[in-house]
């Protein structure tokens, strides 16, 4: 049984970075109610080119291989997720071939092997730097679709991100890289990979763009903070229609390498992003309390 797209619901997740999407991906997924792919981020809407598309089917044919491969491998407790995401990832690569603007393609992949389940979705952070009228589009795909957009204090987020972009790049040095980036953001330099840091963590920007292209009801805003605490996922699980569960135990998803961010640079950190906190506290009432200790 196929559940239709009048009687589904289809979130998406767009953001924001490392305020907890992978974390979440992971408890909707464990839900009974929910069908999402093992794919997290398919970032197709942020697809607009035919050179972006190509690039996109050129990287998901590679993972669709090594997911093959994998999946042959696997250990008898892992072989099933590990099947399943080499299907996912050949299936993907089919509505990347269908070109641009294929939305039926997307939805039914979405939808395949959704049975009675009531929710499928697309967890995405960098959906929130989409145009309006892009969101728009997205809000009107079918009857139901529901927006979450997750912050997590600005400090906290931006110090995380930069350990992440850090990590990546020069493990071997990790921490003079993180620190020497933490300090050049905060006295104002700016390059490609630092700008895109700093949107990323634009909650003024990304509300205003939500808000103008996502009609009220379609939209929920949710602090990272009080998702883990009991109770915490009530307000979403409503908002997309679910039955409520408690967060599953368990370390958090892709936590970043540990790193003490220095008194000097917090104190630094957290008047740069006072406008931040600003926006937020002005649209979402009370904050939470690291929130509140960071706002000077």
């Amino acid at each position: 049984m196929t559940t239709d797209r009048h009687t589904t619901t289809l979130m998406f997740g767009v953001g924001a970075t490392k305020a907890g999407t992978s974390w979440l991906h992971n408890q909707l997924q464990a839900h009974p109610e929910c069908h999402l792919k093992t794919i997290k981020e398919l970032h197709y809407f942020s697809l607009t080119t035919p050179q972006q598309l190509n690039r996109a089917l050129t990287t998901a044919q590679t993972d669709a291989e090594a997911a093959k491969i994998k999946a042959r491998s696997a250990e008898p407790e892992k072989r099933a997720y590990t099947a399943r995401r080499a299907a996912d990832l050949v299936a993907w690569c089919g509505v990347l071939q269908a070109g641009l603007g294929a939305h039926d393609r997307y939805l039914d992949y979405l939808q395949q092997g959704q049975g009675d389940r009531h929710l499928i979705g697309d967890v995405t952070p960098g959906y929130s730097l989409l145009p309006s009228e892009t969101l728009t589009l997205m809000s009107r795909l079918t009857p139901e679709v529901r927006f979450v957009y997750l912050m997590r204090d600005p400090v906290d987020r931006l110090w995380s991100h930069v350990r992440m972009v850090c990590a990546r790049t020069d493990r071997a040095n990790f921490a003079d890289g993180a620190l020497h980036m933490m300090a050049a953001i905060l006295d104002g330099q700016r390059t490609n990979e630092i700008d895109g840091i700093l949107k990323r963590g634009d909650y003024s920007a990304i509300l205003d763009r939500l808000t103008d292209a996502v009609p009220q009801p379609q939209r929920l805003t949710m602090f990272y903070e009080d998702m883990f605490v009991p109770g915490g996922l009530t307000p979403l699980c409503h908002f997309l229609g679910i039955k409520p569960v408690e967060p599953v135990a368990g370390a958090k998803v892709h936590a970043g390498v540990p790193l003490t961010l220095p008194a000097n640079l917090k104190t630094r950190a957290q008047v740069f992003l006072q406008h931040q906190y600003q926006a937020v506290d002005g649209r979402m009432g009370p904050i939470p309390a690291i929130w509140a200790a960071n706002r000077v």
